[in-house]
């Protein structure tokens, strides 16, 4: 009897529980950002992004086993996100890399983990959210993680951030809030902008509108205060503290903010909802609107278009019939064209300078905006899926693979030795990475949404209801609309699959079980769930709550395991690019860094290599404290040794804290990268009789990592590097592993010049003049555009280098290396007659070959392509040359 009595209102509780849990997600997912790991925002999403999914998972589950009247609800779009996902693990199966494939690439997360919560989410949703109340309080939670968002971009625009960024992470005139990316703010700005418009108006058309937002609002504006506190950064809450580089107008639209939110309750008393609901609506929608502006990107304003256009077409499309003569119709499709035009010219002018000065510059040199932005992921995107047709690369691998297909170009633009880390267009990121058969799927999955939607608001009850769908679905198009230049991230991904779930069960029947007035699409008329009919449900409440709970701690746990890596992580990454700081060092910063690294170490758990080797430098630390104690002049000699002490040691909890996330999450490549790169600092700094140790454990990492992602050229990379170091350190049996390591290396990355570079300084060591042409031939067959820099800097290495004392570089190879360094650089001269710098290279080149009139030759090229040239003018005065 007691189970009969209390198991219905536990289900219903767990329901509610479970809703909550959702809509408090979606705004935790949104704004969750972490310093501590190494991945700042994404990371720190995607553990939250698990958290609650976790907790929704476990009191759904809880809840459909608790009550007699909870059914599993069906809908249209169950089987394409089925079908997406087992194709997902498909793709994950057959990968390059299932390692990346099943976690994603770091810093994306996009792997099949996270695909499958997306998918998860969306089966969740449907569940949860069943009804038309319940949905409107999702999409509510939506935009108030939007406003979140758009509060913390303001205040970034006013020089007032939460947190002291580094000035090589900050854009002055582009911010991107807690998202990380100002194209992914501006995204969840579009979104949001056409779902507040929506819901907006659906309330304004009520007798007494409600604002459902306002406890979101004050919720926000307290935590956001809080958060300052906290942190320890509450001056910058002064509205007097003047911020150099501030911008007015979002000082001005947060000011505005500020004032509605204080205004509309007063107003609301006074008998004015409607006005109140106008003004706090209007104001949500201007700082939407300002935080887009901040970001400066055009995906934003296609998928705010897009939204639009999807908002005014459903509008046009469900007005009532009527007879219309021609010539009236004329003039309405004229005003149409004329508002649209001028709707369109306002957004744009509120955008503000910096935008407007991105899009008239695209719009006046459109190829040229395409080939620095886009072509160059774009046409080696198909080039992947010419290669992988049918099921592509697998799940997010499109950084791993990229280089293979990219040309030199794409460097010129992003920097020498990166790769994309996305096609930077969904459809595009599909095809390469999971195949024709992915991209149908996903093309199935989007037409599905959209008929799903239609229906949705076609076959709505009320025109609140029709408003609600309406506006979930713009929310939708402006997301896979900005998706066509850029990609999804969780902050965003997250939104717009539950968006899809409330689109899904909109059209969904209700389960038999349940009472009509439950579903949706026939809302009871007090727009409130029938109660549920008493009953035992499939187990009892304790049942159902062990198995929500056990699968609520199993999802925490593994979050937790994930946290802990990164931690571990993101000290080995910083303990390795603090390395460079320690030879600036003075004596007094030594002995000061080597004690603290001392007490970190009695409390690190140590491998036993790792354990003697901080033994040796501690008693070593100790004889120089002696030393130092007694000969007090003695300081710079030790200094050096003091240096290398703290290195070691470094390294030492480095490779400890390295070796123990590949422990938690051994299928992480970059965690394993960084092991490699621990033992390799460890290495150069140990002494003579133990560096065969860390060699060891430095190769061993480098080739786990390249077994779990052999396309990855950098990894094959890091083994060609250290080889090449005990090559020079004496061993000649080193010299071809390493250069089947750059081989490797350049077969993956055929237009990476940083692989061509270190083989050619590794020939030139060995004074391999066969092997160093083999190269210059292969990188003039791969990439045009490269070989004219990896040729001066092939002739440039080799006239260094035979130069040297060294057994190899005999008379006769010293005088064969000039004549192939000259015949080198009038090669790169050639492929590039239009830069200045080859031709001065070239002239500094012939030069130093004996080549005196070849070198004024150069010169004057130089001087031609490029007048007034400093560079070269310097140096045809210090060689003497007048050209």
């Amino acid at each position: 009897m007691r189970a009969q009595t209390f198991a219905p209102n536990w289900g219903d509780r767990l329901q509610k529980a479970g809703l909550w849990s959702l809509m408090l997600g979606l705004v935790a997912v949104t704004l969750t950002f972490y310093t501590g790991t190494q991945d700042q925002f994404e990371l720190p999403k995607q553990l939250m992004l698990r958290a609650v999914t976790s907790l929704t998972l476990g009191l759904s589950v809880a809840w459909l086993l608790a009550a007699k009247d909870a059914r599993w609800r069906r809908t249209a779009l169950d089987l394409p996100v089925l079908a997406w996902s087992l194709w997902l693990l498909v793709c994950t199966v057959h990968s390059v890399s299932p390692a990346v494939s099943w976690r994603g690439e770091y810093e994306n997360f996009a792997g099949s983990l996270t695909q499958l919560n997306y998918s998860l989410l969306f089966f969740l949703t449907v569940q949860l959210a069943a009804r038309r109340d319940a949905a409107r309080q999702v999409a509510v939670a939506m935009l108030a993680a939007a406003t979140g968002a758009a509060l913390y971009a303001v205040a970034q625009s006013l020089q007032r951030d939460l947190v002291g960024w580094s000035a090589a992470s900050v854009v002055s005139d582009r911010f991107f809030g807690p998202l990380g990316n100002p194209n992914f703010l501006a995204g969840l700005m579009a979104m949001a902008i056409a779902l507040k418009l929506a819901l907006g108006l659906a309330e304004q058309r009520q007798a007494v509108p409600r604002d459902r937002e306002a406890p979101w609002r004050w919720i926000l504006l307290a935590g956001w205060v809080l958060a300052y506190l906290a942190m320890g950064r509450g001056s910058l809450l002064n509205p007097s503290l003047v911020r150099q580089g501030a911008d007015p107008v979002s000082a001005v639209v947060l000011l505005l903010w500020l004032a509605v939110l204080v205004a509309a309750p007063l107003l609301r008393r006074q008998g004015r909802p409607r006005l109140a609901h106008a003004l706090a609506q209007g104001a949500d929608l201007l700082l939407y609107l300002q935080a887009l502006a901040n970001t400066g990107t055009r995906g934003g304003f296609l998928g705010l278009m897009a939204g639009l256009t999807a908002l005014v077409l459903g509008w046009m499309a469900l007005r009532p019939a009527t007879q219309v003569p021609l010539r009236r119709r004329l003039v309405q499709v004229i005003a149409g064209l004329a508002a649209l035009g001028l709707v369109l010219a306002l957004v744009i002018a509120a955008l503000g300078p910096s935008f407007r000065s991105r899009v008239l510059q695209s719009l006046r040199h459109p190829h040229h905006a395409l080939e620095r932005s886009r072509l160059q992921i774009w046409g080696p995107a198909l080039e992947i899926w010419r290669a992988h047709p049918l099921a592509g690369t697998g799940v997010d691998t499109f950084k791993t693979v990229f280089p293979a297909y990219a040309s030199a170009r794409f460097n010129h633009y992003d920097g020498d030795n990166v790769s994309s880390r996305m096609a930077h267009c969904e459809p595009l990121q599909v095809l390469a990475t999971q195949g024709l058969v992915g991209l149908a799927l996903w093309l199935w999955l989007c037409g599905a949404l959209a008929l799903g939607a239609w229906r949705a608001v076609r076959q709505a009850s009320d025109e609140a209801t029709r408003w609600l769908w309406l506006g979930l679905g713009a929310f939708a198009t402006a997301y896979l609309a900005q998706n066509l230049v850029s990609f999804g991230v969780a902050a965003i991904s997250v939104p717009f699959w539950v968006a899809v779930g409330l689109l899904a069960a909109a059209n969904a029947p209700p389960p038999e079980a349940l009472d009509p007035s439950l579903s949706v699409a026939t809302p009871s008329p007090q727009g409130k769930a029938s109660p549920p009919t008493p009953g035992q449900g499939r187990l009892g409440l304790g049942g159902a709550l062990l198995i929500g709970a056990l699968l609520i701690g199993g999802g925490l746990w593994l979050d937790g395991q994930t946290l802990r890596a990164d931690l571990d992580f993101a000290f080995a990454n910083q303990a390795v690019q603090s390395l460079g700081f320690i030879e600036n060092d003075d004596l007094d910063t030594c002995r000061g860094a080597a004690n603290w690294a001392l007490n970190e170490l009695q409390n690190a758990a140590l491998n036993p290599p790792l354990a003697e080797e901080a033994g040796l430098w501690r008693q070593a630390l100790a004889t120089w404290e002696r030393q130092l104690a007694a000969t007090p002049a003695r300081a710079p000699e030790l200094l050096p040794l003091y240096r290398r002490a703290d290195g070691a040691l470094l390294m030492i909890l480095a490779a400890s804290s390295a070796e123990a996330a590949t422990d938690l999450c051994p299928d992480e490549v970059k965690y394993r990268l960084y092991v490699g790169l621990a033992y390799e600092e460890l290495y150069r700094r140990t002494p003579t009789d133990r560096r065969r140790l860390w060699f060891a454990a430095a190769e061993q990492a480098y080739q786990k990592a390249e077994a779990l992602n052999p396309h990855n050229a950098y990894y094959s990379g890091n083994l060609g590097r250290i080889y090449g170091m005990a090559f020079d350190a004496g061993d000649p049996s080193y010299y071809p592993k390493a250069m089947a390591a750059y081989q490797r290396a350049i077969d993956c990355a055929p237009s990476t010049k940083l692989f061509y570079e270190n083989a050619l300084l590794l020939q030139a060591h060995a004074a391999d003049l066969d092997g160093a042409q083999h190269i210059l031939d292969r990188v003039r067959g791969a990439d045009q555009y490269l070989a004219p820099p990896v040729e001066i800097a092939a002739a440039s290495t080799f006239l260094q280098w035979s130069a040297s004392k060294t057994p190899v570089w005999t008379p006769q190879r010293r005088s064969l290396a000039l004549q192939k360094a000259a015949a080198w650089s009038v090669l790169a001269q050639s492929d590039a007659p239009d830069n200045p710098a080859i031709a001065l290279a070239t002239a500094q080149i012939q030069w130093a070959a004996g080549r005196r009139d070849q070198a004024r030759r150069c010169l004057q090229a130089a001087l031609r392509v490029s007048p007034g040239f400093p560079a070269a003018l310097a140096w045809a005065q210090q060689a003497g040359l007048h050209p």
